[in-house]
């Protein structure tokens, strides 16, 4: 109520003060005051509460004769409504943005993102407390708070009239700068309601002092205008330039008998003045292009066709990193016609950290493999940041690193996007049917709670694996049944039990969805799955009687002496789908991976790296329901 009363104080105040014209003269604001009988300078002066000094100075020949109809101008002064005191900004924080929540997103990671604690997050949104939604338009009230290094951040929604040059000019930063805090942000990619984070008065380290002869106003006279008079003629009689007067009378179109205009003095004074030291590339779309690719440390030699890349394998003598690395050198055998050349240069992740990165720094990598599926190094995504080096996480899928650090590659589809995606997959395709969850329930299980939500109480029951095998499925009615068992038997019991249901149900749709961890069981279990309709959510798949499968085997064979050992996924696939996939790419897209990748062929799992955010990394966006079919052929089909 405070805050309300001092606006509304303030308003009246304003108010009062607007009952004197206004008019621009020289880029400044003035009040002017038209002398009436028995005015005096003091009385004026006294009435608006002006300073009688500041009266004198700036209207010295009015004042000393005082001619009714005579002019007398006065600064405005006036502060725009929109300035907020920076106490007001510390208390309440810049102005909110807006926030679209994408799959995957939990309160959790959108607080992360915009540096903000849970708490919050649930302040501006209480009913984040219970869960976010994709699709859902969350507020944001962000606070005014620096970085570790000092840096401070606005995030800001962009608006259609926005431009690069008008931003950084608002808020006190550099081309620069803005883009060095968005890597995700090119010039043509500026969208209207993207959010992006702007570092406030980043110009202040650019800032410098100089001396400089500048054109002041003294003081002001009046002229009253004669007939046949022209701008020329005044000029000539007042001894002002024409473009003077001029500037000094924006609101004066055509002169008019009798009417009085201003005739400003100028003075020539030394001042000293705060100067930016601008980039002059700034002031061009190619010079800021040129900032863009400096940023990005797009490197001429990737241009020139020579690519190094480096591999950090966390336990080297393990079978996952031997297999990948098998993978990697046979995708480089593949390509050793093509018109590149390739340096590879492979690191025991077991090494220190003074270790790991000055064999890096001597190597200088265009980009990095790493095969650490847990505890992902921190100081490797820290590295990368700082060296603007691509680091792909290949198999930790619970690293949220890519979130905040735009170095980062996701290879796995990050948990979170990936149960929302089958969610999603299932209330768009099932939403009309039946549900049942079979088998004991799993905590953990985020897809099961997903789609428990998805139906109402009348909609779906839960039973027990045994119950499923006796349960009275009607003709009259579709399903969907949903198993959370994961061990061999306990799922070859679901599998039989639904079959079952179908052969006895021939006019009912029952589909039954399985864990992700099934797809290991498809050899053991695979023809039993294969007489319903099962579907099993996945990452990936590698269809080992495909074309390229077997081709692929011949060779690993030929190289190696073996066949590619069995794994989920298969690390040989992963090594050899990266490798052919990023090499070409950083080729493509010279070190820029905005720029995109090149379409490839994998044959284990699609690439295709998205940015998280504006100033996040990235991470790939691919999920797959697998259906073994009768004739033995498995089809894949994505999820989006």
């Amino acid at each position: 109520m405070a805050m309300l009363c001092a606006v509304i104080l303030t308003a009246s105040a304003d108010a009062q003060e607007l009952k004197l014209p206004k008019v621009n003269i020289l880029g400044k604001e003035y009040y002017y005051y038209e002398v009436k009988k028995g005015d005096s300078i003091y009385g004026i002066a006294k009435k608006f509460d002006w300073d009688p000094a500041e009266l004198l100075h700036l209207n010295p020949h009015t004042a000393s004769s005082m001619q009714k109809g005579s002019r007398l101008y006065y600064p405005t002064e006036h502060k725009k409504t929109t300035d907020t005191s920076s106490n007001d900004i510390e208390q309440y924080g810049y102005e909110p943005i807006t926030h679209l929540v994408k799959k995957g997103e939990t309160a959790y990671s959108i607080a992360h993102q915009y540096n903000i604690s849970l708490e919050t997050l649930y302040a501006n949104c209480p009913s984040a407390r219970y869960g976010v939604k994709a699709g859902e338009i969350i507020e944001i009230r962000q606070p005014s708070t620096e970085t570790a290094d000092g840096e401070r951040y606005l995030y800001y929604n962009v608006r259609a009239e926005d431009t690069l040059p008008q931003l950084v000019k608002t808020y006190g930063t550099s081309v620069e700068d803005l883009l060095a805090a968005n890597p995700g942000l090119t010039e043509r990619q500026l969208k209207e309601g993207s959010v992006i984070r702007i570092p406030i008065n980043s110009n202040r380290d650019r800032v410098r002092t100089e001396v400089v002869a500048e054109e002041q106003l003294e003081s002001l006279d009046n002229y009253k205008i004669k007939k046949n008079d022209t701008w020329d003629k005044i000029a000539s009689t007042t001894g002002v330039s024409v473009d003077e007067l001029k500037a000094a009378n924006t609101d004066t179109r055509r002169l008019k008998k009798d009417e009085i205009i201003a005739v400003p003095q100028m003075k020539e004074v030394e001042v000293e003045r705060e100067v930016i030291d601008e980039d002059p590339r700034e002031l061009t779309f190619e010079g800021r292009q040129e900032i863009y690719d400096s940023i990005h440390r797009v490197d001429p030699l990737i241009i020139e066709g020579n690519v190094n890349v480096a591999v950090l394998l966390d336990a080297p003598t393990a079978k996952r990193d031997i297999e990948f690395m098998r993978g990697i050198l046979l995708a480089l055998d593949k390509m050793k016609h093509s018109n590149y050349k390739v340096a590879l240069k492979v690191i025991d992740g077991r090494e220190k950290q003074a270790s790991i990165e000055n064999q890096l720094n001597s190597f200088k990598p265009h980009i990095i493999f790493a095969t650490a599926d847990k505890n992902f190094p921190d100081f490797l995504a820290e590295y990368g940041d700082r060296n603007k080096i691509e680091i792909v996480n290949v198999f930790n899928v619970k690293s949220d690193l890519y979130q905040t650090n735009p170095s980062m590659i996701q290879l796995q589809p990050p948990s979170m996007f990936f149960n929302d995606e089958v969610v999603g997959y299932v209330g768009d395709r099932y939403s009309n049917r039946r549900l049942i969850m079979a088998g004991e329930k799993d905590r953990q299980d985020a897809v099961a709670e997903g789609i428990e939500k998805l139906f109402v109480p009348s909609q779906s029951e839960s039973i027990s694996l045994e119950a499923l095998k006796e349960y009275d499925f009607s003709n009259n009615e579709d399903y969907i049944v949903y198993c959370h068992a994961t061990k061999r038997d306990d799922v070859l019991e679901a599998v039989e039990a639904v079959e079952h249901a179908t052969r006895e149900h021939p006019s009912s749709r029952i589909t039954l969805l399985g864990r992700p961890s099934w797809v290991t069981l498809a050899d053991a279990i695979g023809s039993k799955i294969s007489l319903s309709d099962v579907r099993i959510p996945s990452r990936f798949y590698y269809d080992a009687n495909s074309s390229e499968a077997e081709e692929f085997t011949s060779v690993f064979n030929q190289m190696y002496g073996t066949s590619p050992a069995k794994s989920f996924p298969m690390y040989s696939v992963t090594g050899y789908d990266v490798a052919r996939t990023f090499i070409p790419g950083v080729l493509y897209n010279g070190g820029d991976l905005n720029k995109g990748l090149p379409a490839t062929i994998t044959m284990q799992a699609e690439i295709e790296p998205v940015r998280v955010n504006n100033w996040g990394g990235f991470y790939n966006q691919v999920c797959y329901l697998l259906r073994f079919t009768p004739s033995g052929k498995i089809d894949r089909e994505r999820l989006k």
